[in-house]
């Protein structure tokens, strides 16, 4: 996150969001305590709570004490109602175990099943919306069991586990389902997926802002993002006030950041702004080596640190694939401002007088595909890079890494890969550079990046040296600075087949880099060289004598030391 040459997905104002400002939500929790206190109904009956209404709603069927006629905020919720809502209405349900379904213009929506235990957080939910727009965080029950909360539509009907869904229902029974994000409030929580399925086949929607189309008598099209004009129907006639409910949800005075300074024009924020409660949603995001892949954190971060933001708005030509994951570090740049003083040089890392050693780590960094929005495309890895200054050398250690990748580009997956690394690059001087390293180029000192690159054959057998891309060098320049990593005793990358074979090459690239950060008000601090670390992954296919094609992308900024 913090070298500005990093991608990030384009985000719309769908994305983690929540349904209800938390202000609201709170007024929701308080009232759904009191109606559980002052009793009346039974558990079995009473199942939740009225809130947030605009215009006519109405209750048009009722079973277990729910008196058919209008519905005003504060109504009781029970088993088997049935609500429309009218053309020109809104209004929330919280339902006890803290689901909130937001219903728009020409909803309808019945409950048929409600079992919910308190004390184990389990039970059933099984919900039917027959037309509308609507909205829904999940609540403790869809994080209990993927079972465990049913939403049947006319086409098809929906799984949760633990996240936002948002769709549009015409009265034919067409209609798109869009997976949102994480759940309320759920700042850094691990991002949910709902499965979609009907009797002609199923889909997983796993990507923030993607869809499906539900379409009578077919299978759920394969998920693709979400258009505007879909996303625009859904705010408009469920009435969220997106932006703002976003930046409420972690915390953010406003989303409409104020970029960071570019004192030299180069594209790189040279000043960040600091942000107490960014920096503060981002640290209770992340715990240690855990890294955050909350879409709202990563849209506010990119925001505050893009310095190409017009009318609120992100350069699409600035923005790029998923992947991108926030680590431990970031939270004290953004907890009291910081300055940028560029990439750790190699220069620095020689002749700058850096004792002992740092481990920067990370877990579970998600890998997003870059060619495709195949369903369960993607993986995650492990990584631990430790950066011995003493003795100039960088030990790069990936584990627990997998993938399952389109290799083909035809919208499915068919190769499964696992992997890991253990690979040590010596840049000092008794290592096989020695004196003969180069610092400067053209462009003046060289970033003292580590590149390591693997590059097997169809059986997954790695190639040697020079046969293919199985190198590594220092700088950001792969001619500079070249390395033979398979030379050193102990080093090693393996790739193993979990099943769809290996149609080609396959080559894995990795980056591990450090940046300059001066923390606070004070820019000239001399502890500021290489205190921020960042890893980055890539896994391509080759293309006969054609540039290869990246299959997915995997990167974690703002590690910090472990």
């Amino acid at each position: 996150m913090l070298h500005m040459s990093i991608r990030l997905a384009r985000s719309t104002p769908l994305i983690s969001r929540t349904l209800g400002r938390p202000g609201s939500t709170l007024s929701l929790l308080s009232l759904l305590s009191v109606l559980l206190i002052s009793g009346g109904v039974t558990a079995a009956e009473f199942i939740g709570v009225a809130a947030a209404l605009r215009g006519d709603v109405i209750r048009v069927a009722a079973t277990d004490g729910g008196n058919v006629g209008p519905v005003i905020s504060g109504s009781r919720m029970f088993l088997g109602d049935e609500i429309e809502v009218a053309s020109d209405g809104r209004m929330q349900i919280m339902l006890l175990d803290e689901t909130v379904f937001t219903l728009g213009s020409g909803a309808k929506l019945r409950i048929d099943e409600f079992v919910y235990d308190p004390a184990t957080s389990s039970g059933v939910m099984s919900t039917q919306i027959t037309r509308g727009a609507f909205r829904f965080v999940s609540g403790k029950l869809a994080k209990s069991s993927p079972q465990a909360m049913k939403v049947r539509l006319p086409s098809a009907s929906l799984s949760i586990r633990g996240t936002q869904v948002a769709g549009i229902i015409d009265e034919d029974g067409r209609g798109q389902i869009v997976l949102v994000g994480p759940g309320l409030n759920a700042v850094g929580a691990t991002l949910g997926a709902v499965t979609v399925s009907n009797a002609f086949g199923s889909v997983d929607l796993t990507r923030p802002n993607f869809a499906t189309t539900i379409i009578p008598d077919q299978a759920p099209t394969t998920p693709q993002v979400a258009a505007p004009e879909t996303i625009q129907q859904i705010e408009q006639e469920t009435g969220e006030d997106a932006a703002t409910e976003i930046a409420e949800a972690i915390g953010v005075d406003s989303l409409d950041a104020i970029p960071a300074v570019d004192t030299d024009d180069d594209g790189i924020p040279d000043t960040i702004v600091s942000n107490a409660a960014l920096g503060q949603s981002i640290a209770n995001a992340t715990d240690g080596a855990a890294v955050t892949n909350d879409q709202a954190i990563l849209d506010a971060v990119f925001t505050a640190l893009s310095t190409a933001v017009s009318e609120g708005e992100v350069d699409e030509d600035n923005l790029g694939t998923l992947g991108v994951n926030i680590g431990a570090g970031v939270a004290a740049l953004f907890s009291s401002g910081a300055q940028y003083r560029g990439d750790t040089t190699i220069d620095q890392l020689l002749n700058y007088g850096l004792t002992g050693s740092s481990t920067f780590s990370a877990t579970d960094v998600t890998i997003s595909c870059s060619n495709s929005a195949a369903s369960g495309c993607g993986g995650s890895y492990d990584v631990s890079d430790r950066w011995d200054f003493a003795t100039g050398s960088v030990r790069m250690v990936l584990s627990d890494g997998t993938a399952a990748l389109d290799y083909s580009g035809d919208g499915t997956v068919d190769t499964n890969i696992s992997f890991s690394m253990d690979v040590t690059i010596e840049y000092g001087a008794n290592g096989p550079l020695g004196s003969s390293i180069q610092t400067t180029g053209p462009f003046g000192d060289i970033p003292g990046y580590v590149h390591v690159s693997a590059d097997y054959d169809s059986s997954l057998s790695l190639k040697a040296f020079n046969a293919g891309e199985t190198s590594s060098n220092v700088g950001d320049d792969s001619e500079v600075n070249k390395i033979d990593w398979t030379s050193v005793s102990g080093n090693s990358m393996t790739v193993t087949d979990q099943g769809g074979g290996i149609p080609g090459d396959l080559t894995i690239r990795n980056d591990a880099f450090l940046s300059n950060f001066a923390l606070g008000s004070d820019a000239a601090a001399t502890d500021s060289i290489g205190n921020i670390a960042s890893h980055e992954l890539t896994i391509e296919k080759a293309v006969g004598g054609a540039d290869p094609v990246e299959l997915a992308t995997g990167t974690v900024h703002g590690m910090a030391e472990q």
